[in-house]
């Protein structure tokens, strides 16, 4: 009996109107009446930034509003999408685990009463529903999952398992992006708004080389971090390498807006590069995959020996990047893993949700770990350059 994962993220779900990025609902709620009648589907995983609870409002503070806005905010969406929240209700009631990842533009998540809106607007039994896993979802073995904005430098969060500012858990941190976003959309003239983000990166730099963030990272990963990777079932030594690894610095923030200012790189993006370090990083306890998402660049490539790298993509109207993509550039993608026995047996796909309302297979990996991709010329059996040469880089 085949046992499988379904994990799609970055669906971007919004309130409604010109600014909501998501329009797929007939596609999507498909999709997930079809996985949901298919009798070896056990879990469906959302990896992340599948609401969009980011406050657009300029704000006199570093941190959201309460949790009530954005309990609100929340049932803005799925007013705005009644037929996926009854689709992902279906989803539980037909007896499929469902977890939800957190992102950065549902961050909010970690707020327990929006966790427990979340949990009483889906109607789903506690055995069912796994809200909210933080930031490393791990199936030993099998595959590590993570949403991915953490290997980003303007997205990353100081404390992803604890993003607050107040002892109260009442505002959640906003990562540079979020303040650059809200800029960029408040209507400035480009010089000024050039200027204003200057600016702001200066204020930042400032925050990032405090006494205060420096204790504070400390105390975070001598207290937090250690009984996170038990439960998680990781090596603590391990799992504070990975923080380490997406600790952000002043200097890779500059790096960060001067790469956004040029055309895109060739070799395929930042995060098939992060992945490799973590593969590197996790030696012995690498899985067979590693699943990402946020650049809404669905992709398979192999990463070391028995690892490869997948991208779940997006289900918004804002596909992925020229160049971040090794696949089709579509949007309306997940990836489905296949169990059978052992981990060592497991295969994956990349899929797309067609025009046609059916399945389109954009890439299989097979229990080999060969990268099959249909229509392209060559399949591809060893990690893209760079991979390679960025783990190095960490010995």
């Amino acid at each position: 009996m085949t046992d499988r994962i379904v994990v799609l993220s970055d669906v971007h779900l919004g309130q409604g109107g010109s600014a909501d990025l998501f329009g797929e609902d007939d596609a999507l709620v498909a999709m997930l009446e079809q996985h949901a009648a298919d009798p070896s589907v056990r879990r469906i995983v959302l990896l992340g930034d599948t609401v969009e609870l980011v406050d657009e409002q300029p704000s006199r503070r570093r941190g959201s509003d309460g949790s009530d806005a954005a309990v609100e905010r929340m049932s803005a969406v799925w007013r705005a999408h009644p037929d996926v929240l009854q689709g992902l209700r279906a989803t539980l009631r037909a007896g499929k685990f469902v977890t939800v990842v957190r992102g950065n533009h549902d961050a909010e998540l970690a707020r327990p009463a929006v966790q427990a809106a979340l949990a009483q607007t889906l109607g789903a039994p506690d055995s069912h529903l796994e809200v909210v896993v933080p930031w490393l979802w791990h199936v030993p073995g099998l595959l590590l999952a993570e949403h991915g904005h953490q290997h980003h430098d303007i997205n990353a969060f100081d404390h992803i398992l604890t993003p607050f500012t107040d002892a109260a858990h009442d505002h959640v941190q906003e990562p540079f992006g979020a303040t650059l976003g809200r800029l960029h959309h408040g209507g400035r003239s480009p010089a000024l708004l050039a200027a204003t983000a200057t600016v702001a990166a200066g204020q930042e730099a400032l925050r990032m080389v405090s006494p205060h963030r420096t204790r504070s990272r400390m105390l975070y990963r001598r207290d937090v971090l250690p009984s996170y990777a038990l439960d998680i079932a990781l090596p603590p030594a391990t799992v504070d390498a990975i923080d380490r690894l997406t600790e952000v610095q002043p200097h890779r923030v500059v790096r960060r807006l001067v790469r956004q200012l040029l055309p895109p790189e060739s070799h395929g993006g930042y995060l098939p590069q992060a992945a490799g370090q973590v593969a590197h990083l996790l030696q012995d306890h690498a899985p067979r995959f590693l699943v990402f998402g946020h650049t809404h660049a669905a992709d398979a490539r192999p990463l070391t020996e028995g690892t490869t790298y997948l991208n779940t993509g997006t289900w918004c109207s804002r596909g992925p990047r020229p160049g971040d993509s090794s696949l089709a550039d579509v949007t309306s993608t997940w990836v489905e893993i296949d169990l059978v026995d052992e981990p060592g047996h497991a295969c994956a796909k990349v899929l797309h949700w067609s025009k046609a309302g059916s399945a389109e297979l954009l890439a299989e990996v097979d229990p080999s770990g060969t990268v099959h991709r249909p229509g392209l010329p060559r399949s591809l059996t060893t990690p893209p350059a760079g991979c390679a040469a960025q783990a190095r880089a960490l010995d």
